[in-house]
């Protein structure tokens, strides 16, 4: 595997041998996300019974796969709840199945072959060209000899942004995307490029909060310690300790074994357990560092809300050092978007408690975001940029180090008429990254943010800033229900706004109404007739005529 990935001899992976009450298993690993994955209950363990013996040699090649995020090859037919699962594949996709797009759908299958056709499985009878040959199958290890292309880029994912202590010599992370230009003069450019892909700005040492620090020494934490009143699950589901870490749930707006809810014990029937009290059912997270916040984020990724008018948090309060606690009051959710509290708060808080009157409320995650310059992010070394050039700089022949951690450069050693190609290297104590992606740019000529639109170069918009989310991106692309026009381009939202133009006539529902192409003829149903109506809530009359419900939900 250090082979296939090109790993260099310092890549240490830790195994671990048991032997399990299941006589067929021969395996197991944590994934990635996992909150255990990290910590000394995270790893792969083997079971000794099998591991070197006939038709299981690859084992530990296939359960590293998984530590590493690869699914089975076979996720996507033999591995789903029912043929209406999110996951069902039906052709290879990044987006569904094992999310490799380089993967044929595949039963789960333990021969050196296409499976024979046989019973039908959601529609599909016979599959052909399926990987019985990855070391992700079933297949008896004389047949398994490889990963995809796609396998390799998600493993280096995670063992770049989630494994990286594990090399202890690592380089930092790269700088993917090329620098951009956005401003220019007759004898000067100047260019800014993003951050590192694993979003860390400082030097990382095993052990060290420095990872935990972002631009500006700001400090996040997730909660590492949690406790709560409620009685647990028998199972361990929906304790406490399930809203530690990082948000994990993979289907929010769906209950999830991965979240602390007040509902843990009712399903196994906990002697006295009633509902919550008139202050609330509570959850107590705490962070390990105190410090002086600036925002509090949640994810609360289900609840009922047909259950109570109240909001869904009946009160937040705020753990200070002092003990002068901070009540933030109720707080209304919503199960697909976290919940993000700007704080002025003075005092140094190490932990939150949450109130809630609703059983069926489920916590994933919680972020505490402290203020900048935090104190224990002020000895951290911020990783530094250097800036590669062809034609090389006259004063830096072998590339600029910026002194300074900032993401900008203005060029004065530039020559008219002459194509200059820049990329963005990192730098930290152990090494250096892999360039970025060239810029290739030319004193004086076009950029998306000039101001004009370069219909040849893809663009189409230039409102003269790389800001997203106002209608032009910083691709220089109109965003969603955006329209611009003129050069400086200016964007306006136009779905809903009442004005059916020409543009949206055939997409713009709101506006201009549901479309009929010439030569065609839509009817609506005029009479209806039902066999149970409950007037006037449930009439069959509103099923005639043209539609009238604006925004469906799941009720």
């Amino acid at each position: 595997l250090k082979e296939i990935l090109r790993l260099d001899g310092s890549t240490h992976l830790n195994v671990f041998f048991a032997n399990s009450s299941d006589e067929d298993l021969a395996g197991v690993a944590t994934w990635p996300w996992d909150k255990e994955a990290l910590t000394h209950l995270g790893g792969i363990v083997l079971n000794p019974s099998f591991y070197g013996t006939f038709g299981h040699t690859d084992t530990m090649v296939h359960e590293v796969g998984h530590s590493l995020g690869l699914y089975h090859v076979f996720r996507g037919v033999s591995e789903i709840d029912s043929c209406n699962d999110a996951c069902l594949e039906t052709e290879p996709s990044m987006e569904t199945g094992d999310l490799c797009a380089d993967t044929n759908p595949t039963p789960k299958y333990k021969e050196c072959n296409d499976p024979e056709p046989g019973n039908e499985t959601c529609g599909h009878q016979h599959f052909t060209h399926t990987p019985f040959n990855n070391y992700m199958s079933y297949t008896d290890d004389a047949c398994t000899n490889s990963f995809t292309l796609n396998q390799m880029a998600r493993m280096h994912c995670y063992l770049d942004l989630i494994y990286q202590t594990w090399q202890p010599a690592f380089k930092p992370s790269p700088v993917v995307m090329a620098p951009q230009v956005v401003e220019q003069h007759h004898n000067s450019v100047t260019f800014e490029w993003f951050p590192p892909i694993s979003g860390h700005f400082y030097d990382r040492e095993v052990g060290s909060v420095c990872d935990k620090c972002t631009e500006g020494r700001v400090l996040l934490q997730y909660a590492s310690n949690s406790s709560s009143p409620r009685p647990c699950n028998p199972s361990g589901h929906w304790s406490p300790r399930e809203a530690e870490g990082p948000p994990d749930v993979e289907q929010v707006c769906e209950p999830s074994v991965r979240t602390w809810s007040p509902n843990a014990g009712t399903d196994q029937g906990v002697v006295g357990l009633s509902e919550c009290p008139p202050q609330g059912c509570m959850l107590q997270l705490e962070f390990q560092h105190p410090v002086v916040p600036d925002s509090l984020t949640v994810w609360v990724t289900f609840f009922s809300p047909e259950e109570s008018a109240l909001p869904a948090i009946h009160d937040i309060l705020l753990l200070t050092v002092t003990g002068n606690n901070i009540s933030l009051g109720p707080s209304n959710v919503f199960c697909d978007t976290p919940l993000t509290l700007k704080l002025d708060v003075e005092e140094e808080v190490y932990g939150v408690q949450f109130y809630t009157m609703e059983q069926h409320l489920e916590i994933d995650a919680t972020l505490l975001t402290s203020k900048p310059d935090c104190i224990f992010c002020k000895h951290c070394k911020p990783l530094r940029y250097r800036l590669l050039r062809q034609p090389a700089f006259t004063h830096a022949p072998h590339g600029l180090i910026l002194i300074e951690p900032i993401r900008q450069y203005t060029d004065r050693d530039v020559v008219l008429h002459v194509l200059h190609t820049y990329q963005i290297q990192t730098i930290s104590r152990w090494g250096k990254s892999e360039p970025s992606l060239p810029l290739v740019h030319e004193l004086g000529g076009p950029f998306c943010g000039d101001g004009h639109i370069q219909s040849s170069k893809g663009e189409e918009c230039d409102d003269m800033n790389s800001v997203n989310g106002d209608g032009c991106s910083s691709q220089c692309k109109e965003e969603p229900f955006f329209n611009c026009v003129e050069e400086p381009s200016m964007c306006y939202y136009y779905d809903g706004d009442g004005v059916c133009e020409d543009f949206e006539r055939e997409t713009g529902v709101r506006d201009c109404g549901l479309y009929t192409p010439s030569g065609y003829l839509d009817q609506w149903a005029s009479r209806v007739d039902v066999s149970h109506e409950e007037k006037p809530y449930c009439s069959g009359e509103v099923a005639a005529g043209y539609p009238a419900v604006t925004k469906v939900s799941s009720y």
